[in-house]
């Protein structure tokens, strides 16, 4: 089923908090779990908490050091804070404490010739946050470059113990471009250098609805390869070979959308397929050697001879069928097969 990585969401400080928390449901149903909030006005958004957080966890993001203690006489679940300002939130050591709350160091890393020295200078700000008491810790550090993040990642990780935050901050929406952000991420997750899938805007730009889920979705489906974030289904198929007479290619789209129409249907109703652990669904060229090929997927379709294609379960044949036909009973089984997992009786 894989661990479920927790997605956290950047709020810059010219985005009023009441629009986002109207959209809570919606957030929620994407997998986020915390709000960072950029403070900005910082009354209008200690009045927005104030008026229910819709179920977030709330980690507030000081753009001035001077309203640390104000935020901490509020409902607050985390801060986040440049390194320097450590000494300042050590002086709050005892709300901190009694709140319970996590605390988050974020660094913007700078060229490789300071590297080194910046690394020593946060290492020594997390220790002297440990020694002030601080006890839930983490780390979130950006860079452009995908080399000094593994080198920043391996050496919190390894000589300070940290636990750390990555961001997703794709500067464009096209697909190459959240493809290559979400593989960046993706990385350090698989070496286990992070715990926590940051969303935040570039620089300065406005939330995005539409690029923040299809950011979301394909962090969820990337990470889902690497068993970091349970999925609803994980689609496999085969390269062909000289007995397939089918458009695996083609095939393979029509079973991706009919799967994400049941699993839009099964959410809709409060039910995910990751919940129920997921299902593994395989295409395969030919059903000579495919299903066997493919026994450990749940559900596969395998080409046949004449525009024919055999349904099997783990790796048994079942059915074959023309075109059309082939696709309804296939749609059958499969929601047949979601039924057992998510409705076991």
């Amino acid at each position: 089923m894989g661990v479920k990585i927790p997605f956290h969401l950047f709020i810059p400080k010219g985005v009023p908090l009441n629009r986002v928390l109207k959209k809570g449901r919606l957030i929620r149903e994407w997998g986020v779990t915390a709000l960072w909030i950029e403070t900005g006005n910082l009354v209008e958004r200690l009045s927005s908490i104030e008026r229910g957080a819709g179920g977030f966890q709330i980690i507030y993001r000081p753009t001035n050091r001077t309203v640390i203690g104000d935020i901490l006489e509020h409902p607050v679940d985390g801060i986040a804070i440049d390194p320097q300002w450590a000494d300042r939130l050590i002086e709050q050591r005892d709300r901190i404490v009694t709140k319970d709350l996590q605390v988050y160091v974020t660094h913007s890393a700078g060229a490789a010739d300071v590297l080194d020295e910046e690394l020593s200078a946060l290492s020594d700000t997390i220790q002297k946050l440990k020694q002030g008491g601080m006890q839930h810790l983490f780390c979130h550090v950006s860079h452009e470059d995908i080399t000094t993040l593994f080198t920043v990642y391996r050496f919190l990780r390894g000589e300070i113990g940290t636990r750390n935050v990555v961001s997703l901050t794709p500067r464009r929406d096209d697909e190459e471009m959240l493809y290559e952000t979400t593989l960046r991420v993706g990385s350090l997750f698989y070496e286990d250098l992070a715990e926590v899938l940051l969303f935040k805007p570039a620089g300065g730009a406005p939330l995005q609805w539409r690029l923040i889920e299809r950011q979301m979705g394909m962090a969820k489906e990337g990470l889902g390869m690497i068993g970091r974030y349970p999925v609803g289904y994980s689609l496999i198929s085969c390269p062909t070979c000289g007995r397939c007479e089918i458009d695996i290619p083609g095939m393979a789209e029509k079973v991706d959308r009919l799967l994400r129409s049941l699993e839009a249907r099964y959410r809709k109703h409060g039910k995910g397929l990751d919940d129920a652990g997921g299902i593994t669904v395989a295409v395969m060229g030919c059903n000579v050697n495919g299903p066997g090929e493919a026994k450990g997927a749940d559900i596969g379709i395998a080409g046949g001879k004449r525009g024919t294609g055999t349904i099997f379960r783990e790796g048994k044949s079942i059915v074959t069928l023309p075109g059309k036909a082939l696709l309804r009973e296939f749609r059958r089984l499969v929601t047949e097969l979601l039924e057992e997992k998510i409705n076991p009786h």
